[in-house]
């Protein structure tokens, strides 16, 4: 259990979403100054967290493409102790549903009655625990810098470096012009990403995430379209949303075709060294363009073109998305709601609108 759970984390972890995530069981929020891990325990209650946000991103939330850069940084970093927290948490349950099947199997009542007891005193101060050393001691600042630094290593090596590689060395093989092997290198780019999606998303523990990212996007929805923040009216609207860190990686691999085109078409006699590093050196750059393409669309959603410009994304995401029961819906509305400042959630609280005016959102009737 515990190696499989590494695995699928690891998966999870390869590509971190901007903002708002689904986690093992639950969902991540984040606000203007906190962030909030809830998660569905083994005994139907959810369990809550909450945490002040690094404030180093924040300082360049002004400056155009870097905050892209600066802002992606700090949210891979929050996904993570986010992802980490609720596997902990997902440890603990299933560890403790392995005691009571035991328990029962032994078939000895005073045993069962023992493990609940061990069960809840367990949780509750591992819970404790959790409140006050999630934040540093319980996940060390250097962990989460040597996982989120595994993280964008495997991202470049699959996704940046291994077309390339593949690439040349068909290109070598076949004879192609330079030109050739950049327009395979391409499409090599978009067949693995797309690929390493769908596999992903065949496997059944991630299955449940991807509910849970179904339910991040509807609860996100339900706030911004002014209607109550419940599971039903959450489920008025569409798992897709503009915003979502799958359209924004869509949106870095097609901008990499471009950059790289620029760089072929600048130098085409690179030395093979320094076209790898050139790959490597223009991501931040290329992140940065994409995270301002997001932000731009996510304001312009009902001009036509800027909807049929951003569609790809949206249809992308039927792929990292599921729909979500109610139960996964009231999980991430509980996250959402530890995040809001007052005056959000004084507005909140003063809604009485169910029903959502038609738009892309909203589900046909």
């Amino acid at each position: 259990m515990r190696k499989k759970m590494v695995f699928n984390l690891l998966l999870l972890s390869a590509v971190r979403a901007m903002g708002g995530q689904a986690v093992l069981n639950g969902v991540m929020m984040r606000g203007e100054t906190k962030y909030s891990v809830a998660c569905r325990r083994m005994d139907d209650s959810i369990d809550i967290k909450t945490f002040d946000v690094p404030s180093f991103a924040s300082k360049f939330v002004k400056i155009p493409f870097l905050r892209g850069v600066m802002g992606l940084g700090e949210a891979m970093a929050l996904g993570y102790r986010s992802l980490m927290h609720s596997a902990d948490l997902a440890m603990i349950d299933e560890e403790a549903k392995e005691r009571l099947e035991k328990a029962e199997l032994e078939n000895s009542e005073a045993s069962t009655e023992r493990t609940f007891a061990e069960f809840a005193g367990k949780s509750e101060t591992e819970s404790e625990d959790e409140t006050s050393e999630f934040s540093d001691t319980a996940l060390p600042k250097s962990a989460v810098a040597i996982s989120v630094t595994i993280s964008i290593c495997f991202f470049v090596g699959l996704f940046i470096l291994s077309p390339l590689l593949i690439g040349r060395w068909i290109e070598n093989a076949l004879d192609l012009s330079k030109w050739q092997g950049f327009v395979l290198e391409s499409g090599l780019r978009l067949v693995i990403f797309l690929s390493y999606l769908f596999l992903v998303s065949l496997i059944p523990d991630i299955k449940r995430v991807f509910q849970y990212h179904g339910a991040e996007h509807k609860a996100i929805a339900a706030y911004e379209n002014d209607v109550v923040l419940t599971p039903k009216s959450a489920q008025q609207f569409k798992t897709a949303h503009v915003r979502c860190g799958t359209n924004f990686l869509l949106i870095v691999m097609v901008m990499s075709i471009v950059f790289y085109a620029a760089i072929a078409a600048i130098s085409p006699d690179l030395p093979f060294w320094a076209l790898l590093l050139s790959r490597i050196i223009v991501i931040p750059l290329i992140a940065g363009v994409s995270y301002e393409i997001i932000r731009g669309a996510a304001t312009r959603m009902k001009n036509p073109l800027v909807r049929m410009l951003i569609k790809p994304g949206l249809w992308l995401q039927k792929v990292t998305t599921r729909a979500p029961t109610d139960e996964q819906c009231e999980v991430a509305i509980a996250s959402l709601m530890e995040v809001f400042t007052d005056e959000q959630l004084q507005e909140v609280n003063s809604r009485n609108n169910q029903k959502a005016e038609p738009s892309w959102q909203v589900l046909a009737a």
